[in-house]
């Protein structure tokens, strides 16, 4: 007696697709087992974010109160909250690879970055801290996308290979 009908020992032929984008796969991956499997968001820009010294979420509660920092992670959820006086705010989880902080967007900036925040997005977020014994407060000023993160290249030229005219073109 088989267990297999006839039906299932048939090839079964998939379509062929495109692989899904790094990013969906992620987000996908996230959604589905709650972390990441073949890597991170933030993997790829890893070293942009050390040169501009932005701070892992793990390191920024051992900030001060009123001191500036930089953090970058992706977006893992957004709440939005009507002020007293009808303006939008907003408070945004975000998870880099060492931790998650809930951020507060304040009116002012909400209204300047709102179009910036999307669930899974990877954002760099330019803020201070706000704490005292009871609560501690990161507050953002400035959000920027990783795809608007300052590119930085370097190039190595030999001297004795190129002249000023050269130089001047590069």
């Amino acid at each position: 007696l088989s267990l297999l009908t006839e039906r299932t020992q048939e090839e079964i032929k998939l379509p062929d697709t495109d692989e899904f984008p790094s990013s969906k796969l992620l987000a996908m991956e996230k959604e589905l087992m709650g972390f990441y499997v073949s890597g991170h968001p933030l993997s790829h820009i890893e070293g942009e974010l050390k040169r501009l010294e932005a701070t892992p979420i793990e390191q920024v509660t051992e900030k001060e109160d009123g001191e500036k920092a930089t953090i970058a992670g992706v977006v893992e959820s957004i709440r939005t909250n009507l002020t007293k006086n009808g303006s939008m705010m907003a408070y945004v989880e975000l998870e880099d690879m060492t931790s998650s902080q809930e951020v507060t967007v304040f009116p002012d900036a909400y209204s300047k970055y709102s179009s910036l925040l999307e669930k899974s997005k990877v954002v760099l977020i330019a803020g201070h801290i706000q704490s005292n014994e009871e609560r501690f407060s990161f507050i953002a000023d400035e959000i920027r996308t990783s795809d608007r993160l300052p590119q930085s290249m370097s190039i190595d030229i030999d001297a004795d290979r190129i002249d000023a005219e050269d130089l001047y073109k590069l």
